[in-house]
């Protein structure tokens, strides 16, 4: 396992672009994305309401109506943005702002009982948490474009015969690929922590452990798919046909409680579903993260016996 990772490690490093394509490029364009989205101040109006039937509305402002317990994600979602709770006879009997100025706030501060509550005005990285764990999810297509090469130039063939284990070898690698990444997650929520970024309703450390969670799962996911595949040519379709719809239902370019129902269904079965969600509530649920380390082992673990058959 340790000649593996040394010789992957090595082989990434000495590869032509790799600095640039695997940690430069990649810190440069989350951050910019961050920044990009980071000040947006969509006026939208969130409405929570004590009868479903009262009217409601502001003028020249889109609202979208809420349960109670998508208010916290419908504010961390989008900078800018208003829950207004109604009584059933129209007035308002509380708000809760994204913002401290919000331009929203004149429209209802005739008929308001403020909750004397406001989220810290910082840049956020509540837009961009989607495109970040995506991009992680998908990372171990790396390792499983290697794994394919691998086992159509039959070097398990050539490990088995020489009696060296499979199981150590792929791990090594996928180490060596994982410190790659994990460098660049460091790298990059050290840039959010020291430029003041919000963190929303989460912290620092439960950034790095959903990111860490997103790349397991994505290893283990990855060895599994590429001990099935012969052609690497399918990672992609996999990546792009699958699992970026999977994080469109997710809420990776707009908030999931502005969906229609039956996307909320089908964003229940992605990981980035759950992951975006302990981010963004800022409960990081131990169950969650229990299941997923299960299943990417799981994962992993069938793929390797699979490569060890074809060998």
């Amino acid at each position: 396992m340790i000649q593996s990772f040394k010789y992957t490690f090595k082989n990434l490093k000495n590869t032509k672009g790799f600095l640039s394509s695997m940690l430069i490029m990649p810190i440069l364009m989350v951050i910019l994305v961050t920044l990009t989205l980071s000040y947006s101040n969509t006026p939208v109006v969130g409405l929570v309401k004590d009868d479903p039937a009262t009217n409601f509305s502001l003028a020249t402002v889109r609202t979208q109506e809420l349960e109670a317990d998508q208010a916290d994600y419908f504010l961390a979602s989008l900078e800018g943005t208003l829950v207004v709770y109604v009584a059933s006879d129209g007035s308002v009997k509380n708000y809760y702002s994204s913002v401290k100025n919000n331009p929203l706030i004149s429209q209802v501060e005739n008929d308001y009982k403020s909750s004397g509550e406001v989220f810290k005005e910082a840049p956020s990285i509540a837009y961009s948490i989607g495109i970040i764990i995506f991009k992680l999810i998908t990372a171990g297509g790396l390792l499983a474009t290697i794994v394919i090469q691998e086992k159509n130039n039959k070097i398990f063939v050539r490990l088995r015969n020489a009696k060296l284990g499979i199981f150590e070898h792929v791990l090594g690698k996928l180490l060596a690929i994982f410190l790659v990444y994990q460098v660049a997650n460091g790298l990059i929520i050290a840039f959010y922590y020291l430029a003041g970024f919000s963190f929303g309703q989460s912290n620092v450390w439960d950034v790095f452990l959903v990111f860490t969670l997103a790349l397991v799962l994505s290893f283990g996911l990855y060895t599994f798919v590429a001990s099935l595949l012969d052609n690497e040519g399918y990672i992609w379709v996999i990546s792009t046909g699958i699992l970026f719809p999977l994080a469109l239902f997710s809420g990776v370019l707009f908030p999931i409680a502005t969906m229609p129902e039956w996307m909320k269904l089908i964003a229940h079965i992605s990981p980035q579903y759950y992951l975006s969600d302990m981010l963004i509530t800022g409960e990081v649920s131990l169950v969650s993260c229990g299941i997923m380390l299960v299943v990417a082992t799981v994962l992993f673990v069938l793929g390797v016996k699979q490569l060890e058959k074809v060998a």
